[in-house]
């Protein structure tokens, strides 16, 4: 990227769901299961349509 490319932040347009996404596939990675559930249903409960 240069400056003053216009870029656009991905995760902005989710409202930040699709970090916490990620975030459930690394506890998923890590075998933290519980957690990993935890951080789904906050998404399907709070987030966005395009998200869930």
């Amino acid at each position: 990227m240069q400056p003053g490319d216009n870029t656009t932040e991905v995760d902005a347009e989710s409202g930040g769901y699709s970090s916490k996404l990620d975030l459930s596939r690394a506890y998923i990675e890590i075998d933290d299961f519980d957690s990993a559930l935890k951080v789904i249903e906050y998404v399907i409960a709070k987030g966005p349509e395009e998200v869930q």
